[in-house]
């Protein structure tokens, strides 16, 4: 009776062994294949009495890996144990393919080893899924993208027509004076202002539109940015004027980028007074361009965050503008970063 038992129990285990999904081997003390189960074969492309005696850790793992997995195993030699360690693997026609093993101590009923089990996961279906997946939703994204940016450009149009109108008002109330009138066409002006930012942003994040390359003085290019920015009457902007630089760059796309800085900058001042500083320097071939503003700075818990899609501390805004800069000034090889006390972005582009 106990003799059936344990010969049942045995082909129970054998044929547990034979038919999980997972790939099974039993390895020796020296990472040598003692046994491995069809799914092993499978996978590697080795006949059975070809895998035994290889040295798993050496032998099937790609050579960029191989001290990896050698410490891997290691590690199950002297605790007993390791979980999930993602190795690049090698089959007997030299391919390669991602895998995720673990491994465990195998002992008898007296606690003496027997060997190690060593389990693997194939990972190239899952990656595979994966990519499948993200390559939808990338066409998703372009879809959703191309028509928001045909909304976007569609109000953006009439909108114009708002903020060129208001300016007019605005000329006219400057000969006539009208304090309430100037009110309504100031809040008018604000808020236009506000929303063709919001759009731009929008427009930005999701086009790819391609680099219109020439040469640029980094002055032109601020002068320009300031002119996009409507600045309260309670702030002053600096900037350099002497010293200019040449860059090659998108002059539209990269004025966009100090646009929305100047704005923000404008937005973290609010109603106080302040001044914005725009500086810059050459340093080991690159042009050093920093925005500097007197607002109260950025929280340093969030610091890391602002740089996100959709990340915003505003009431009001997209949480796009600075990942269209980013995407924009790294679209010409450049870099964008901030840091505070004060608070100051910096962007860093290649001269000529």
């Amino acid at each position: 009776m106990i003799l059936k038992r344990l010969m049942r129990n045995e082909h129970i285990l054998k044929t547990f062994f034979e038919t999980t999904p997972d790939i099974l081997v039993i390895m020796d003390e020296n990472g040598r294949i003692l046994d491995c189960n069809h799914h092993f074969t499978k996978n590697f492309g080795y006949e059975k009495i070809e895998a035994l005696g290889k040295i798993g850790p050496v032998d099937m793992v790609s050579p960029k890996d191989r001290q990896k997995a050698l410490s891997a195993f290691g590690k199950v030699v002297t605790d007993g144990i390791n979980l999930n360690v993602q190795l690049e693997v090698m089959r007997k026609d030299g391919s390669v393919f991602s895998s995720l093993w673990s491994g465990t101590k195998l002992s008898d009923e007296l606690g003496n080893m027997e060997g190690y089990l060593v389990t693997g996961k194939d990972l190239s279906d899952i990656h595979r899924l994966e990519d499948e997946l993200r390559k939808e939703k990338d066409q998703k994204l372009l879809i959703i993208g191309d028509m928001t940016a045909r909304i976007a450009h569609d109000i953006r149009n009439p909108l114009n027509v708002i903020i060129n109108s208001a300016k007019l008002l605005e000329l006219q109330l400057d000969a006539n004076p009208n304090t309430n009138m100037s009110k309504h066409v100031t809040a008018i002006l604000k808020s236009s202002e506000r929303m063709r930012h919001q759009i731009e942003d929008v427009m930005d994040y999701v086009s790819n539109r391609p680099l219109n390359m020439s040469e640029c003085s980094v002055t032109d290019l601020i002068l320009s940015s300031i002119e996009t920015v409507l600045i309260p009457n309670n702030i002053l902007v600096n900037f350099a004027k002497e010293d200019d630089v040449k860059i090659m760059c998108d002059k539209n796309q990269l004025s966009a980028v100090c646009g929305n800085l100047l704005l923000n900058s404008i937005q973290a001042i609010g109603e106080n007074q302040g001044t914005i500083t725009v500086d810059w320097k050459v340093d080991a071939g690159h042009i050093v361009i920093d925005f500097i503003d007197s607002g109260p700075g950025i929280s340093e818990k969030i610091l890391p965050q602002i740089f996100e899609p959709f990340f915003t501390t505003k009431q009001v805004g997209t949480g796009l503008g600075l990942v269209s800069c980013e995407k924009i000034v790294e679209r010409h090889n450049g870099t964008i970063h901030t840091r505070n006390n004060p608070t100051t972005f910096t962007v860093v582009l290649p001269v000529i």
